[in-house]
Order: C-alpha cells, then sequence, then structure tokens
C-alpha cells in the first residue's frame, strides 16, 4: 500500500506546505492506512526543508535527513521517478499529484486513485473532473491539514461502498481506449495520402 507523490517540478511548494503533506503521510503510516511513499522531491524542494527536523514514523525517530538519505525502509525520495512505470506498479494505490493534465491522464490510465493539491491553470479543473468521475478526491492549496491528508487518503483506501474502486477501473478502461485513438489520426492522414 503504496503512496507516490509527484507534485510536478514546475511549482516547488513552501517549507510549510511540503511539512504539512509530509506530516500528513506519516500520520497514515503510523495509522496503517499506507506501508511505503514514494516522494519524487526535485532538490529545489529538498532545499526547503530542515534536514534536522525529527519525526516519529512506526516507533522510530528519524530526522527529514535520515528519510532524504533512505534511512528507513518504507520511504523513498528520489530526485527524479518512472512515474508510469510507479503507477502501473499493483503496490502503488493512492497517487498524491498536482493534477496536471500529464498526471491526471496517467492516474487515469493506470486506475489508481488519486488525492489533489492542485496549485494552478489546468491542475484545479482536472482535479474538479477527476472528483466528479469518483475516482479522486482533492484538498485545497491554501486551507490544507496534515490531518485532512490522513483522512482523505483514509476515505480513498477505505472504499466503503466499492465506488472509488468501480470508478478507477472504468476510467482505466475509457483511458485506454482513448490512447488507441492517436493511431486513428495518423492512419486517417495515411489513407488520404
Amino acid at each position: 500500500r503504496t503512496v507516490y507523490v509527484g507534485l510536478g517540478t514546475r511549482v516547488i511548494l513552501p517549507a510549510n506546505d511540503l511539512e504539512r503533506v509530509l506530516q500528513g503521510l506519516i500520520s497514515a503510516m503510523n495509522n496503517d492506512l499506507i506501508d511505503g511513499v514514494i516522494w519524487a522531491l526535485v532538490n529545489a524542494g529538498r532545499e526547503t526543508l530542515d534536514r534536522k527536523q525529527t519525526y516519529e514514523i512506526r516507533g522510530g525517530t528519524l530526522t527529514f535527513g535520515d528519510l532524504l538519505d533512505g534511512k528507513h525502509p518504507n520511504w523513498m525520495f528520489p530526485t527524479f521517478a518512472p512515474q508510469r512505470a510507479i503507477l502501473e506498479h499493483s503496490s502503488t494505490k493512492v497517487f498524491l499529484t498536482h493534477g496536471g493534465g500529464s498526471s491526471a491522464n496517467e492516474g487515469c490510465f493506470h486506475g489508481k486513485l488519486m488525492l489533489c493539491l492542485s496549485f494552478c491553470f489546468d491542475q484545479l479543473c482536472n482535479a474538479t473532473r477527476l472528483c466528479a468521475a469518483g475516482t479522486a478526491e482533492s484538498i485545497d492549496k491554501t486551507t490544507f491539514t496534515s490531518e485532512e491528508i490522513c483522512r482523505k487518503i483514509d476515505i480513498l483506501m477505505s472504499d466503503f461502498d466499492g465506488s472509488f474502486g468501480r470508478n478507477c477501473l472504468r476510467m482505466k478502461y475509457i483511458s485506454r481506449i482513448a490512447a488507441r485513438n492517436k493511431y486513428l489520426g495518423a492512419s486517417l492522414i495515411e489513407q488520404v495520402m
């Protein structure tokens, strides 16, 4: 039960926002909602956090520097992550995304539950659409709390009535069929030529 965090490379969250996301993920792990985290965190994002800040994670105390350095077996912080390969893996259960066009499509294509933390441009309307499709929950960039992140992960993972799972499967099939249409355009051009 892994959460993959891919918040893009264009927007660097302020340290207090990164801290809230990190605390929410730690709470989800400490409450046995998830087993691991893969967080693609660019160097500029790493520089905003205090490497000496300590956290209680499943009975142990680690610094943020320890997490970055891979000293907890269930946390990975690569500067680059092969997003599609991670999303394809069956252990990846929740995709914490900014909701950009590519990420939203890839999350749907791989049938993943999504938690959207959108910042600007198309991310905001994509997050709204993902929530309306029943595949995601959204958190507001200005008011979210670490408790809200933990609670929304619980909502997604629990899937009490099964609707998140059904909707993710539905969107997965729709996305995979739609992905084949890129060849349709090339075929039509070839026919005309």
